[in-house]
């Protein structure tokens, strides 16, 4: 395979050689810099350039290179020009709500595309996404693409500035500095490590996890730019969608407190990785069963033995977890629609026990009474009506879960919504779960969600659709009868430990662009207007 490659070169209008001033920069984080002169003209107007080159690897004859999170302010002034190039020259930009579609700009006979656009305050901003494509005049040749974007910052009346620039779409590589107020010019050098294109948690190594309640875990995510290189100096924001389960501080160490599931993940600016769904387990406790009764509590949950024959005695085992289908993706059949787990409690009993609840089957005097309590932020944060709350349990005959109230094994059911709680007196045993059926969203006809239909930003790609085979949790012991469970839970939407840092959200300082390329004629923008307006 041939490679090609699109060098790319950031520049802010040079001019004459440094006299008696002087500049430095210095990266801070992968989103910003400082940069600081002085010996320039007091109180002049001091334009800054920035520039680099990027070699950009494409199959066959054709060239593209794609920047996401590009901060581009009012008032800059864009220049593009890219040479040899054989055809048009393809800009596509992204912003928000509005989509500027994709516009074209042939070259010259010499092969070259010229472009040069003012930026209006209206339409400045971050940009989700600017790609740059085409194709080559010959397989063998390099694309140089050329991007100049001015902007001025002011001297005090010493004639000196410091000015925290926006590098968040800088791609990595060695950079020249350069400032000039058209007498005074100074340059220096900086090598500053790429944007932050994604982020991914890489420790822990899976993406379900279990842990006891008696042990915390360290978390730790690595961002990376747009060709997969990491991204250094990148801080990051931890978040555990529910608190009640575990939090995770600052360092990216969770801590585990209750049984259930809660999602974790890392943010950075706009940037946020991928959602590891933990599952917490509360101890395995043991209880013994003399003269007939006897219980166990793990966690929130308890399992308590009631017999007929007051002789027998063994043990009865319970472990509250938070999911009760070990993350097995078929062991969610028989859970109707808009049904989701809360969390589960496995029960066994000796073998003595399970003999006694059989042999008095008929008279139904003989019972495990499953108490199982929930925390009402956290079903409120999974969008659960409480009245709706029920016990399942899992049916290892037929694989699928089942509504415990409604089955035989069943002899009677309640809940008390003072003291959180649902209870179950059966006589069969397996893995139980606290299902929650989700209260429906109204959704009106207005489109408010940002949709657009196919084709205005990206073609959807359909998710794939999984069958489901009859097989039973892993780690479940059959007994003498089934029950019911819940599907896999929804990704709830509760704020962490850690305040968020809003997705999106425009820089405040004043910022200078040091690599952004865009820009929008009339037309364009009059239409891109329309639609916001109409997204309204």
């Amino acid at each position: 395979m041939k490679h090609y490659i699109l060098a790319m070169v950031v520049l802010f209008s040079l001019a004459a050689p440094a006299m008696a001033a002087t500049l430095n920069a210095t990266q801070t984080s992968y989103t910003e810099m400082w940069v600081n002169g002085t010996e320039f003209t007091p109180n002049a107007t001091v334009t800054l350039s920035t520039s680099t080159i990027v070699p950009v690897t494409s199959p066959g004859s054709a060239y593209s290179y794609e920047m996401t999170g590009m901060y581009l302010p009012a008032g800059s002034v864009l220049t593009l020009k890219a040479s040899p190039v054989k055809g048009d020259l393809n800009l596509h930009v992204k912003k928000k709500w509005i989509l500027m579609r994709t516009y074209k700009y042939p070259a010259d006979p010499t092969g070259t595309v010229h472009v040069k656009r003012s930026i209006p305050s209206w339409i400045a901003g971050t940009f989700q996404t600017i790609r740059v494509y085409g194709t080559t005049t010959d397989p063998r040749v390099v694309v140089n693409l050329s991007v100049t974007v001015q902007q001025d910052v002011t001297a005090d009346e010493s004639g000196s500035f410091s000015e925290l620039v926006n590098i968040n779409a800088i791609p990595a590589g060695n950079y020249t500095i350069t400032a000039t107020d058209g007498t005074n010019s100074a340059t220096t050098n900086i090598t500053i490590y790429g944007l932050l294109y994604r982020i991914a948690i890489t420790k822990p190594d899976t993406s379900e996890l279990t842990l006891n309640t008696t042990k915390g875990y360290p978390f730790e995510a690595t961002g990376y730019d747009f060709g997969d290189n990491v991204v250094q100096n990148v801080a990051f924001v931890w978040w555990s969608s529910i608190t009640y389960v575990g939090t995770i501080d600052s360092t990216g160490y969770f801590e585990a407190d209750k049984a259930g599931n809660t999602e974790v993940y890392a943010r950075s600016g706009a940037k946020e990785s991928n959602h590891v769904i933990v599952y917490v387990n509360a101890p395995t406790v043991s209880g013994d069963i003399k003269g007939g009764s006897g219980n166990a509590t793990s966690g929130n949950s308890n399992a308590g033995v009631t017999l007929n024959d007051t002789v027998v005695s063994g043990t009865v085992n319970i472990t509250e977890v938070g999911d009760p289908t070990n993350n097995t993706d078929d062991a969610n059949l028989g859970l109707s629609s808009g049904n989701q787990l809360v969390k589960g409690a496995v029960v066994n009993a000796s073998p003595s026990i399970l003999d006694a609840l059989d042999a008095d089957a008929v008279n139904g005097t003989s019972w495990v009474q499953i108490r199982m309590g929930y925390n009402q932020s956290v079903i409120n944060s999974l969008g659960i009506k409480e009245s709706k709350l029920n016990i399942w349990k899992y049916n290892v005959t037929t694989y699928v879960w089942e509504l415990v109230k409604n089955q035989p094994y069943c002899l009677e059911s309640g809940r008390d919504m003072a003291a959180n709680h649902l209870w179950v007196n059966v006589t069969h045993l397996c893995s139980f779960a606290l299902v929650g059926t989700t209260i429906p969203s109204s959704s009106g006809g207005g489109g408010g969600d940002g949709t657009y239909p196919p084709g205005w930003f990206e073609t959807p790609t359909p998710a794939p659709t999984a069958t489901p085979t009859s097989t039973p949790p892993p780690g479940v012991t059959p007994s003498s009868a089934g029950g019911g469970v819940l599907p896999a839970p929804a990704k709830p939407a509760e704020a962490g430990k850690t305040p968020a840092v809003p997705a999106g959200e425009e820089p405040t300082k004043k910022d200078v662009p040091g690599f952004t390329a865009v820009f929008a004629i009339a037309g364009m923008l009059a239409i891109a207007y329309m639609v916001m307006q109409r997204r309204r």
